[in-house]
C-alpha cells in the first residue's frame, strides 16, 4: 500500500437562518462533488449541528501522472462512449461514491488507480494506491466496506481501450480485491474472466457473496453524435436500445464464480437486504454519447428496480421487478424502515422521489418536489438530460430508520421532505463554490467529529 497526503482546505458554515428544516432532523449527509478538472469538493451537511463542512482537494499532480500513463495506450482520437481523450480523463477521475468507517471517509472515483481517504480526526486527506499494481489498473466505481474491509474490483485500462478498437474483444482479466482498513493492506482474492466498467462491487449481508455489476451505457446503434441526428434516426436509436451488461456473483467461501448473468437496461447500483441474501438492483436505461461539444447523457426509457435472491448454491434468481412510466434515470437507491415496513427510496427525473414497498415491490408513494411535473415522452427518440449543474432533480435520497424525513440532494441544493405531512424545504449547501456535478451521497448516522469538534 502506498499512501500519499494531498492538500486539503477546510471551511465550516452554519445553515441559513430562514430555512424550515425541522429541529429534530439529525444525521449527516456526505456529498462528493467536483468543479473543474482535478478540483474536488466534499461536503458534510450536518443536520444535528446545523452546519456544512466543506473540504476542497486539488488532485492536479496525481491526475497528471495518471494522464501521462494512459496517454501511452491511447490510440488516435477515440475513447469509450465517443468521448475525446480529455472528456474521458475527466469522466474517469470525478468522485463517484463514498463509504464511512471509524471517522474516515473513503471515496471511490469513476475509474481510477487510487481511492481517497479523508481522515476527519486529523483533518487530512490521502490517496491510497496498491503499490504492487501499475497506474493502468483502475477500480470499480462503487465499493463497499464490511467489518473493516473494503471490497472492490479492478482491470487494466488498456483492455478497456481494446474493447473500443476491436470488436468482440469483451472479456477482461477482472481482479477481485480486499483492502483491510485496519492493517492498511491490499489482498488479491482472485482473477476472473469478467468485464470492464464494473460500476458496483457489493458484498452480501452475510459476507459470503460479492456481486459485481457492469454498467454498459453504450447504445446498440452507432452514432457519432445522437443529439445531431434527425428525428427518424433518433427514434431508430431509441428502438435498438442499449447494449446488455453482465453481472457476476463470486462465492468467497468456495473461491469461485457461482453465477453470471446478462442483464439489460444499464444496471448500476445494488442494495442488500439487512438480513437475507436479497439484493435490489436499479436499472437506469441511461446511454452516454460523447462528441466535440461535450458528453451527453440520454434516457432510453423508464428504468426499473429488480429484486433478486442469491440461493444456497450462489445462483441469482429474479423474484420481482417494478417499473413505472415516471421512473426516469433512478441515479441510485437506498433502503430504510418506517412504521415497521421496509421501503426502497428512488430519486427520479424530473424532481420526484418514489417509495417502493420492499415486500410487495409496488409503488407506495410518488412524491412531486414541484407541482408542474409532466411525464417525459420519447416520441422524438432518447431524452437528453440537462447538465448536472443545472438539474434540480434529486441525485440521491437518504433516510434514517423510523423517522419521517427524506434528505434529497443534487449538485447544488439539499432538501428535507416529511413523508407524513408533505412539508419540505431546501437550501444551497455549496454556496460560493463552483460545483459542476456530484456523486452519490451517503448517510452518516454517527456523530461527526472534525479535529475533536
Amino acid at each position: 500500500m502506498m499512501k500519499i497526503e494531498v492538500k486539503l482546505n477546510l471551511e465550516i458554515t452554519d445553515f441559513p437562518e430562514n430555512i424550515l428544516v425541522p429541529l429534530d432532523s439529525t444525521g449527516t449527509i456526505f456529498i462528493p462533488s467536483w468543479g473543474n478538472l482535478a478540483e474536488h469538493f466534499y461536503f458534510l451537511v450536518d443536520f444535528e449541528r446545523r452546519r456544512t463542512i466543506a473540504f476542497q482537494i486539488d488532485l492536479h499532480t496525481q491526475i497528471a501522472s495518471f494522464k501521462e500513463r494512459i496517454t501511452l495506450i491511447h490510440k488516435e482520437k477515440s475513447s469509450p462512449h465517443q468521448m475525446t481523450f480529455d472528456q474521458f480523463l475527466f469522466w474517469l477521475t470525478v468522485p463517484h461514491s463514498g463509504e464511512f468507517y471509524k471517522n474516515s471517509l473513503y471515496v471511490s472515483f469513476t475509474h481510477c488507480p487510487f481511492f481517497l481517504q479523508i481522515d476527519l480526526t486529523e483533518v487530512k486527506a490521502y490517496l491510497i494506491y496498491d503499490e504492487n499494481s501499475s497506474l493502468e489498473y483502475v477500480f470499480s466505481s462503487t465499493n463497499q466496506i464490511l467489518e473493516g474491509v473494503m471490497y472492490m474490483s479492478r482491470w487494466n485500462i488498456s483492455q478497456m481501450y481494446r474493447n473500443v478498437y476491436e470488436k468482440n474483444a469483451n472479456d477482461v482479466d477482472l481482479e477481485i480485491l480486499a483492502y483491510d482498513l485496519e492493517q492498511q493492506e491490499f489482498r488479491k482474492i482472485d482473477t476472473i474472466k469478467g468485464r470492464d466498467q464494473i460500476h458496483t462491487t457489493s458484498i452480501s449481508s452475510d459476507g459470503r457473496y460479492l456481486v459485481m455489476i457492469e454498467m454498459n451505457t453504450k447504445p446498440s446503434a452507432e452514432s457519432l453524435c445522437i443529439r445531431k441526428e434527425d428525428v427518424a434516426r433518433k427514434i431508430q436509436i431509441l428502438e435498438e436500445g442499449l447494449t446488455d451488461s453482465w453481472c457476476f456473483v463470486y462465492d468467497l467461501l468456495n473461491m469461485r464464480v457461482s453465477d453470471q448473468k446478462i442483464i439489460g437496461g444499464s444496471p448500476a447500483h445494488i442494495v442488500f437486504d439487512r438480513e437475507e441474501n436479497i439484493m435490489y438492483l436499479s436499472k437506469h436505461q441511461i446511454g452516454i454519447n460523447g462528441g466535440s461539444n461535450g458528453v451527453d447523457f440520454f434516457s432510453f426509457g423508464p428504468g426499473s428496480l429488480s429484486k433478486y435472491r442469491i440461493n444456497d448454491t450462489g445462483e441469482l434468481g429474479l423474484e420481482a421487478d417494478v417499473s413505472d412510466d415516471h421512473l426516469i434515470r433512478i441515479p441510485g437507491h437506498t433502503m430504510f424502515r418506517f412504521e415497521g415496513n421496509d421501503f426502497i427510496i428512488l430519486p427520479v427525473t424530473p424532481e420526484q422521489i418514489f417509495l417502493i414497498d420492499a415486500k410487495s415491490m409496488s409503488v407506495e408513494k410518488r412524491i412531486l418536489l414541484r407541482d408542474d411535473i409532466k411525464r417525459i415522452e420519447f416520441v422524438d427518440g432518447p431524452f437528453a438530460y440537462r447538465v448536472m449543474a443545472l438539474d434540480r432533480s434529486p441525485y440521491s435520497v437518504q433516510a434514517i430508520n423510523e423517522k419521517p424525513y427524506l434528505y434529497y440532494n443534487n449538485a447544488s441544493t439539499i432538501g428535507v421532505y416529511n413523508i407524513k405531512t408533505g412539508l419540505k424545504d431546501s437550501f444551497r449547501y455549496g454556496e460560493g463554490k463552483h460545483v459542476a456535478g456530484c456523486g452519490h451521497s451517503i448517510l452518516l448516522n454517527d456523530t461527526i467529529s472534525i479535529n475533536g469538534n
